[in-house]
This record gives C-alpha cells, sequence and structure tokens, in this order.
C-alpha cells in the first residue's frame, strides 16, 4: 500500500492554487499590484513579489499538509452512525455456487410468487452465499440498532428481479417494521439518470441529510460512480460493507476531504 510520502506530490514554489479564501485573494490582489509595480522597474516590487509568493506558497503547503492529515484520519475503519434511510444499489442476481441456471431461474419465480416462504427456499438459491449478501448485512447493521425504517433499493434493467427477491427476503425476514421504495429500473450505464434519480431520493426523504446512508457495496461500477457523485453534497453519508473481515458496514467520510474541518 502505498504511504502518504509517496502519494503526495514533490512541492514547488511553482505550484500554486488560486485563492479559495478572502485573506488569500487580498494576498491575489496584493501581488497583482506589486507585479505592476515590477513591470515599471519599481525597487519595491522586485523585494515585495518573490517575498509574498513564497509566503503564499508556503501557507497553501501547509493547509494541504494539514488536509492530507484528516485524508488519513478518514481512511481508518469505523462504522457509521445507525440510519433511518438506506440506499443499496442492486446488481443481477449471482448465487456465487453451481446451480442449474433453469433451477435458479424456477426458485426465484416460486419465491417471488409463493405467499408462504420458507427459509429452504431461500437456501435452494444459495442466497445467503449469494452477491446480494452485503446488502441484506447491511439492512441487518442498521435495523439492530432501532433506527432504520425506509430502504431504498436502486436496480438497473438488468437486476429488477435480484431487487424484488432482496425485498421478498427482507420483508419475509423482518416484517413490517420496513418500508421499501423499489426505484425505476434505469440502463445498465445510464449512470447520469442514476445520479438524478438519488438526487431525489435525498429530496424528498422524510429525513435529515445526516440521518440517512448510502451503500456502495452492490452495484456496477457505473452505479456506484453515480452514487459517489450524488454524495459530494455536506453531510450526505456512505458506508461500504466489508465481507472480507467482519461483515460489517465502513463509513466512508468524504466532508474531511472536499470540505476541511
Amino acid at each position: 500500500m502505498a504511504t502518504n510520502s509517496q502519494l503526495q506530490p514533490r512541492e514547488s514554489p511553482s505550484i500554486i492554487s488560486g485563492p479559495t479564501t478572502p485573506w488569500e485573494f487580498l494576498g491575489f490582489s496584493a501581488i497583482n499590484a506589486l507585479v505592476g509595480l515590477l513591470s515599471n522597474a519599481n525597487p519595491i516590487g522586485f523585494i515585495a513579489v518573490p517575498l509574498i509568493a513564497m509566503t503564499w506558497w508556503y501557507l497553501d503547503r501547509q493547509r494541504r499538509r494539514r488536509r492530507l492529515q484528516v485524508t488519513g484520519m478518514s481512511l481508518q475503519k469505523e462504522q457509521p452512525r445507525s440510519a433511518s434511510g438506506l440506499i443499496l444499489l442492486i446488481s443481477p442476481y449471482q448465487p456465487r455456487c453451481n446451480i442449474d441456471p433453469e433451477r435458479l431461474a424456477d426458485g426465484i419465480h416460486a419465491i417471488l410468487c409463493d405467499q408462504k416462504l420458507s427459509q429452504d427456499e431461500f437456501d435452494a438459491i444459495n442466497l445467503s452465499g449469494s452477491n446480494l449478501l452485503p446488502q441484506i448485512k447491511a439492512v441487518e447493521f442498521h435495523i439492530s440498532a432501532g433506527t432504520l425504517r425506509d430502504v431504498w433499493l436502486l436496480p438497473t434493467n438488468k437486476s429488477q428481479e435480484a431487487a424484488d427477491l432482496l425485498r421478498v427476503y427482507l420483508q419475509w425476514l423482518h416484517g413490517s417494521s420496513l418500508r421499501f421504495h423499489c426505484e425505476a429500473p434505469v440502463a445498465q450505464y445510464d449512470y447520469e439518470s442514476l445520479f438524478k434519480g438519488i438526487e431525489i431520493i435525498f429530496q424528498k426523504s422524510p429525513y435529515k441529510q445526516e440521518e440517512m446512508v448510502a451503500d456502495i457495496t452492490g452495484g456496477t461500477k457505473m452505479m456506484s460512480v453515480a452514487l459517489a457523485m450524488a454524495c459530494v453534497p455536506p453531510k450526505r453519508r456512505m458506508q461500504y460493507m466489508d465481507m472480507e473481515e467482519s461483515s460489517q458496514p465502513i463509513a466512508l467520510d468524504v466532508d474531511p476531504i472536499l470540505y476541511g474541518d
């Protein structure tokens, strides 16, 4: 794994970012004024321009170092706060074991049509070992905290059946304690429509931004891109399910990276 020193670009006085605060703007204006003096061969310009430029570069360098330290802190494995609303991405169902395709299709169809479900039916399609396990564990984590009330399922046009399967299983498991919102499927690579759909969810949700969390584990890579884009505004939270070690969610806090302290 690359260290901070490996990732940090070489500092150079030639790399000076544009003004992002009122104080930087004043410094930027002062340099412009002094450059005018320099162009007129005024000795004040010869001394002041390099001095202010070096000071600005030094302060910018210190700021980026602090930002890098904050970034390092955000990469610690921490569980997210429990959420009232959970957004899940759904990709096409994969049992991740050798099951005859026809038998798998029949098993899923039977589950979606059966009014009296049993664990054996879900075991027959290996649901607990499938690619839907991260979403199941995500719901389990937040509902165990007693706060989860609403779950949004976001499928593509190729994963609507998987979304229905997950909804049926979670309703069977948790009863009426959860409300499910199955959003209209989008094309597999239509990240723009998915982004707009997630925006609508955040805007129309009865919860505050910080009371919701978007899980980035499931779905296709394009879906993950759309979800991450939608979570750029402050206080929108993301999580990732650590299925390798703990089967627990990891909070992805990008606010310190994007907005500082």
